[in-house]
């Protein structure tokens, strides 16, 4: 596992994304992440099941919004 990958981002929607895969990492619930990071539990959900299929390197970039 890369140790503390939110140091290697490159904006604060990238930190969130690999901050909250460290909290959820660290036995966090989902619901209390989205709380602490400020954002919903769907997308809390939406980046754990990314980061579990894919890696901790697929939370880089994001997807084009609509």
């Amino acid at each position: 596992m890369e140790r503390n990958i939110s140091c290697q981002v490159t904006n604060y929607r990238e930190y969130r994304r690999f901050q909250t895969w460290e909290l959820f990492q660290k036995g966090w619930k989902q619901k209390d992440i989205a709380v602490a990071m400020g954002v919903t539990k769907g997308s809390v959900s939406r980046w754990v099941k990314r980061a579990k299929a894919g890696g901790v390197e697929s939370l880089r970039g994001g997807s084009p919004s609509g």
